[in-house]
């Protein structure tokens, strides 16, 4: 078998993870390497009703067809979901008669201008949802060639590490936007998670809070309140979260009083908004209903609240400590008191302030300033 051929089709299979557009040129040299009329990539997600299909030679009307009704009355289709990936599937492995004696194969596969033989195998399988990869030959030479089968082994375990690739590109694509979200005060951490709390996505701060001791954890993979009392309230309020009636209202809150020294946690649910089944080219990064879980300390200390404000506005310390004692609403005069130092030095802080905040008076600033330590999102909408 020459080199040539499969060193430049593994290459633009490779290239498909970065861009998806190369997946029809990738499919079309499997064709050709195989010696087969067409090649076809396709993801089902029957809990979804989603089925996406990147087909390069064959009848686009078919296609359409194929992806607005008939997938779902494939009779092989139940039994390739359970082939672990990697594994070849012939028809006969899937059943033969089942497929040749249905309506699937009699009013609509028949038309297809693609013989009925096939040879295909599983890419991954997750959560209910399988990506398949598929030769097929044409009605004329409807059998597939121990030099096709060769030819098919020799790319699949390529096929399988680019889709896992892509894969994972397409969720930092598709998380991109919620973890760019403002952090505000007394930030700790955010992770995606869906219906069962099965963790998504985590940045560096949620996966420090995870490891500490914080009454967090990770249990197969989901995310586990110690309490158990408030683990049975974190469950509830992402189902709901991710509910599309229930989740209008935007986002739920809860408190978690932690062990460590730090202080008691917020706990912000609010939906991450996110398409998960049209925006990844034919591969879901994530299927079903997504939540978002954002970690915030209680600012309920002094100090706390000028961390916050430094972090938030910019603020130096003694500018952050001003602005905290402001808020007790008894005048410039007794803030700097409290905080040792003259009026025209509270004059000369408050001045930096508004510019920092982007104020102009001393009650817009109270508002801003009290909106950012009060509000259970801080920004995260």
């Amino acid at each position: 078998m020459s080199l040539d051929p499969i060193v430049d089709l593994i290459g633009t299979i490779y290239e498909a993870v970065a861009d998806p557009a190369h997946w029809t040129g990738a499919l079309t040299k499997l064709s050709d390497f195989c010696a087969v009329e067409n090649a076809a990539l396709v993801v089902v997600d029957g809990r979804a009703q989603y089925s996406s299909v990147i087909t390069p030679r064959a009848n686009p009307a078919v296609v359409e067809a194929y992806m607005n009704d008939w997938w779902e009355f494939d009779p092989t289709a139940a039994g390739a979901a359970t082939i672990a990936p990697g594994e070849l599937i012939t028809l006969d492995r899937v059943g033969r008669r089942d497929f040749t004696s249905s309506a699937f194969y009699n009013d609509f596969w028949k038309r297809s201008g693609l013989g009925a033989e096939r040879l295909s195998a599983n890419l991954f399988l997750r959560n209910g949802v399988f990506s398949n990869l598929v030769i097929q030959p044409s009605v004329s030479r409807d059998y597939i060639s121990e030099k096709a089968s060769e030819g098919f082994s020799h790319v699949l375990p390529h096929m399988i590490r680019a889709v896992a690739l892509a894969s994972k590109l397409r969720e930092f694509e598709m998380y991109g936007g919620v973890f760019d979200q403002p952090r505000g005060g007394g930030y700790a951490g955010l992770l995606v998670v869906d219906e069962d709390l099965r963790v998504r996505y985590a940045d560096a701060e949620a996966e420090y809070l995870l490891a500490s001791p914080s009454g967090l954890g990770i249990s197969a993979g989901r995310l586990r309140l110690r309490d158990g009392h408030r683990d049975i309230r974190l469950r509830s309020l992402v189902r709901n979260c991710v509910d599309p009636v229930s989740s209008a209202a935007g986002g739920i809150r809860m408190r978690l009083d932690t062990p460590d020294s730090e202080g008691a946690l917020s706990i912000d649910v609010v939906p991450c908004g996110v398409d998960v089944f049209r925006t990844v080219s034919g591969f879901p990064a994530q299927t079903g209903a997504l939540a978002v879980v954002r970690f915030r300390r209680v600012l309920a200390g002094r100090q706390a609240r000028i961390e916050a404000l430094q972090s938030r506005f910019g603020l130096t310390k003694a500018e952050a400590a001003l602005t905290v004692e402001i808020l007790k609403g008894d005048g410039r005069e007794a803030a700097g008191q409290r905080c040792g130092i003259s009026l025209n030095t509270v004059r000369t802080h408050l001045s930096r302030v508004f510019d920092k905040v982007q104020v102009n008076r001393q009650a817009e600033l109270v508002r801003v300033i009290s909106d950012f330590l009060n509000s259970p999102y801080d920004g995260l909408h």
